[in-house]
C-alpha cells in the first residue's frame, strides 16, 4: 500500500462505514519511521512527485528478487547439500560464483537452522571457503548463534 495515500485510505474507510483509528505512536518523532514520514517524504514529493509510485514499484521488484533468491537457494541446496540437509559440499560451493555462494549460505542457514548470518560473517565464511584447498584447512567461524565448521569435505553448522 506504499502507493496509496492516507487521504485515499481515509476516504475508502468512510465509504465502508469504518472508523479511522490513529496510532498514537505515529506522532512520536523518536521513531525513525515518523521522522521519514513527516520530514523527508514531503520534501521528496515536492521534488519528485512520483516518489510513492517509484517506492512501491521498487518494493515490488525487491520482493520478486527475494523470491527468486529463495528459489535459487532451494535449487543450489539440493545440488550441493548432503543427504540430510545438514551440510554443504565445499568443492561444489567453490564451483559457484561468490554471489551465488553467499545466497546459498544465507538460504541454508535460514532454512536448516533458523540462523541469520551477518554480512561480516558471510564474507569471512566465503573467504574461508575460497581458501579451503587442502584437507587440513579448518573452518570454524561464529555464524549467528552457532558455528560453521568443516568436517572432512562438508561445511556444517552447529549450536553448542
Amino acid at each position: 500500500m506504499l502507493n496509496v495515500s492516507a487521504i485515499s485510505i481515509r476516504a475508502w474507510l468512510a465509504q465502508q462505514g469504518l472508523p479511522f483509528i490513529e496510532d498514537p505512536s505515529n506522532a512520536d518523532m523518536r521513531f525513525l519511521r515518523n521522522q521519514i514520514r513527516a520530514r523527508i517524504l514531503p520534501v521528496l514529493q515536492q521534488v519528485f512527485p512520483q516518489v510513492r509510485d517509484t517506492f512501491a514499484r521498487s518494493a515490488t521488484h525487491a520482493a520478486q528478487a527475494q523470491e527468486l533468491l529463495h528459489e535459487l537457494g532451494e535449487i543450489d541446496l539440493i545440488r550441493t547439500g548432503v543427504a540430510d540437509g545438514a551440510g554443504l559440499v565445499i568443492k561444489q560451493l567453490q564451483g559457484m560464483s561468490r554471489a551465488r555462494q553467499a545466497n546459498l549460505l544465507r538460504h541454508w542457514l535460514k532454512i536448516q537452522f533458523a540462523v541469520q548470518a551477518s554480512t561480516v560473517q558471510v564474507v569471512e565464511l566465503l573467504d574461508q571457503i575460497a581458501a579451503c584447498t587442502t584437507r587440513g584447512h579448518k573452518i570454524n567461524i561464529k555464524v549467528g548463534t552457532g558455528f560453521a565448521v568443516r568436517h572432512d569435505e562438508v561445511l556444517t553448522w552447529y549450536n553448542p
